[in-house]
């Protein structure tokens, strides 16, 4: 036999016992914030202390810091950890990020994926990002989003920096 008759055959066989990549597909929400977080148990914003991502799977677990419990049983300071297992819809994590985080769960373990309202609102590095734009009117006039060393929290006084 040829060998690009047989390097044919290969990829034919490859291309037909691997099944299609799937991507995350949902219909985005496109009520206003404050409207889907009424859909949820639990909300809060936090800072992730630890995370493990999974490759090839998707998966992901963060340990958050609880720094404003805005609903639910949380309490500003609580320690808790948030699972992400929806494949290709999982929210990954890193250490230092500052999360809204919104789960359906009334207690843990707390999940979350794409399709809920969760949103970035810090990145790893403590840089604000568009979340924090988005959740700004939502939190009580003063209160900013303070970060030093790449660990970022709430403060209802203004930064320095300003």
């Amino acid at each position: 036999m040829h060998p690009l008759y047989k390097a044919a055959l290969i990829l034919t066989a490859l291309f037909f016992l691997t099944g299609p990549a799937q991507a995350c597909r949902f219909k985005p929400d496109e009520r206003p914030l404050v409207d889907r977080m009424a859909d949820y148990h639990t909300v809060f914003i936090g800072s992730v202390m630890d995370a493990v991502n999974e490759t090839g799977t998707g998966n992901t677990e963060a340990t958050f810091t609880v720094q404003l419990a805005i609903k639910g049983a949380l309490q500003d300071g609580d320690t808790v950890k948030v699972e992400s297992h929806e494949g290709s819809c999982a929210l990954r994590y890193e250490a230092g990020q500052v999360w809204l985080v919104v789960a359906g769960e009334e207690k843990p373990p707390y999940t979350t994926h794409m399709a809920d309202a969760s949103l970035l609102i810090a990145d790893e590095k403590g840089r604000p990002v568009a979340g924090w734009e988005i959740i700004k009117p939502l939190l009580t006039k003063g209160t900013h989003l303070v970060c030093d060393h790449n660990i970022c929290h709430l403060a209802s006084e203004a930064p320095a920096h300003e």
